[in-house]
């Protein structure tokens, strides 16, 4: 009976061994396969489609949709323009887009006849002295000659599609080097050029920098602090944007995040525009999406809990403010403050970094909530927002003029203040304060995914 009871034992021990072993290797080859995984190509009779009107032709390019930082990034920054401040996160679906302007020579097949009598000779050149009314009329047009629907693109679709679907972040589309990429006054003669003669972006877009700006579907409105997602519908003026740059600016003002805006029936010779198209969606019965009422994530160590806030445009709310040490584990910093307390009185720059900081770690598309965002969540009930006690106000901080003199003081007296080991804190500029009117550096922090 022993002998048999230690056969028993011995065949249970080598059984698990077994099972150890097989489950190591399935967590290996799995592990080994998300490595590897990779976004799905697109097939190429997607991913360019090509059609014929007359003598002329349109090739468009697809566009794999996402989220992207839009505005004044980094590499696009600069002190003297305002309209492309603060960068935020936006998300655009799958599109299509034309690879170039639209030509002379389509704008006659559509239209019958040239804008301006000179365009004749020019066929390849990109078509210009053409008002925002008049691509509707164009589009319309080109939609019952072809039975599909044309559209310009939206100015989100414009910048990432220019951005290359995330790719490598350049100054213009496709290079640092803008000769490399556009026609502007320095090199083109102050005059257009035919399409595509400077080299393509990341995905085969041709004079995304130069040659002529474009106009773009939506009208002109700014951009809003914290990442808000703002419908590209949401009509803030009767001026519409043109992006792009052209051949009569200079360099400085060429950078792709760069934003103009005209009236629609302002008609320019340096203005024109090029095609997009919807991608069809899979089903044309709408769905009511049923959401969870709560999504747990997770950002480096730290796991956060976000509830569904059931509005006409939803997104999820953190459950509680950020606290000190959630800030300190993400920013591998050591800022001062009780640790289960909500931090607050962070900079604008700070806050920007955080929230990229989030997105990196957990690959969501994290934004910064706003005030209102707050506010509306609180009052369905869905969080609890608890007062802070009002911060006490230094004299200095009392008026916008106080605090420059004080930043001021403070550049002088840092180089005598590291010699001694001090570091000085520089308070913020009030005149880019002024410009986040989305989450005041006293409000506690919380974040925010929208739902598409």
């Amino acid at each position: 009976m022993r002998e048999q009871m230690r056969i028993l034992r011995e065949q249970m021990r080598n059984n698990r061994q077994i099972h150890k072993v097989s489950l190591i290797l399935i967590l290996v080859v799995c592990i080994g396969s998300a490595a590897s995984a990779k976004p799905t190509p697109v097939p190429d009779s997607i991913l360019y489609k090509t059609y014929s009107i007359g003598d002329a032709s349109i090739r468009m390019r697809y566009v794999r949709g996402g989220i992207f930082t839009m505005g004044s990034t980094v590499e696009q920054h600069d002190p003297d323009v305002y309209s492309d401040k603060p960068a935020h996160a936006r998300w655009v679906e799958d599109y299509y887009i034309m690879t170039t302007e639209v030509t002379n020579s389509l704008w006659r097949t559509v239209m019958g006849s040239y804008p301006v009598p000179e365009a004749v000779n020019n066929a390849r050149d990109p078509v210009s002295h053409i008002s925002w009314e008049d691509c509707q009329v164009f589009i319309q047009k080109l939609d019952s000659l072809t039975g599909l629907e044309f559209r310009l693109p939206t100015e989100s679709e414009w910048e990432y599609a220019a951005r290359g679907e995330g790719g490598k972040d350049y100054r213009y589309a496709g290079s640092d080097e803008i000769d490399s990429v556009g026609w502007i006054f320095a090199n083109s003669g102050a005059q257009k050029h035919p399409v595509a003669q400077k080299l393509p972006n990341r995905i085969g877009l041709y004079d995304m920098t130069g040659n002529v700006g474009e106009w773009c579907q939506d009208k002109y409105k700014g951009y809003t602090a914290g990442g808000d997602i703002q419908s590209d519908e949401e009509d803030q003026s009767g001026e519409y944007v043109v992006r792009g740059a052209s051949f009569d600016n200079c360099e400085a003002n060429s950078h792709l995040s760069m934003r103009f805006h005209y009236e629609p029936y302002q008609v320019l010779s340096f203005v024109g525009f090029r095609l997009a198209m919807s991608v069809p969606k899979a089903t044309t019965q709408e769905e009511e999406i049923e959401r969870p009422l709560m999504r747990k994530i997770k950002i480096g160590i730290k796991r956060f809990i976000l509830r569904y806030v059931p509005t006409a445009r939803p997104y999820y709310i953190s459950e509680e403010d950020i606290t000190y040490r959630q800030w300190n584990k993400i920013m591998n910093q050591d800022r001062e403050g009780k640790s289960t307390e909500p931090i607050t009185q962070v900079s604008i720059a700070e806050r920007r970094a955080f929230i990229e900081r989030c997105r990196q770690l957990s690959k969501e598309p994290i934004e910064l909530a706003t005030a209102e965002d707050i506010r509306l969540a609180d009052s369905l009930g869905v969080i609890k927002v608890i007062p802070t006690k009002p911060m006490q106000v230094k004299s200095w901080e009392k008026d916008a003029q106080s605090i420059q003199r004080h930043r001021k003081r403070i550049k002088r007296a840092s180089p005598w203040a590291a010699l001694i080991g001090l570091r000085l804190q520089m308070p913020d500029d009030p005149i880019l304060q002024m410009l986040d009117d989305g989450n005041p550096s006293g409000l506690p922090l919380r974040m925010v995914i929208r739902c598409r």
